[in-house]
Formats: C-alpha cells, structure tokens, sequence
C-alpha cells in the first residue's frame, strides 16, 4: 500500500510527525573527516535527494519542486 504524503504539511509543522536526523561526530576520532563530509553531503542537493530517495522530506522546498 502506498500513500502519498504532502511535504509542505510537515514543513508548516501543521502536522507535527518529525523526525530529525543527526550525524554526530567524536572530535578526537579517527574517522571525523569522513564524517564530517557525509554530514556535511546530507545538507547538498545530491544528499537532499538521496535523503528523499529513503523515505524523508528534503529540508528545502527548491529541490523538491
């Protein structure tokens, strides 16, 4: 069953079903380069669209129109 879902609602935060995605990163570690980047690609339109391609509604109405 498929439903389709009007972004804008959860934009407005008239609905108020929200789930917002962190990406923590330890500062003395390792891999903090790489983490940093995959966070910091979450927030591109090439990110925006994958983000959207799982299920999640892109932070920025440009890209979804």
């Amino acid at each position: 069953m498929s439903i389709d879902v009007d972004v804008e609602v959860f934009r407005s935060k008239r609905y108020p079903l929200l789930r917002k995605l962190y990406v923590i990163v330890k500062e003395e570690h390792p891999a903090r380069q790489a983490g940093e980047a995959y966070a910091n690609l979450l927030l591109t339109a090439e990110g925006q669209k994958l983000l959207e391609n799982s299920g999640y509604a892109s932070l920025y109405d440009s890209i979804t129109k």
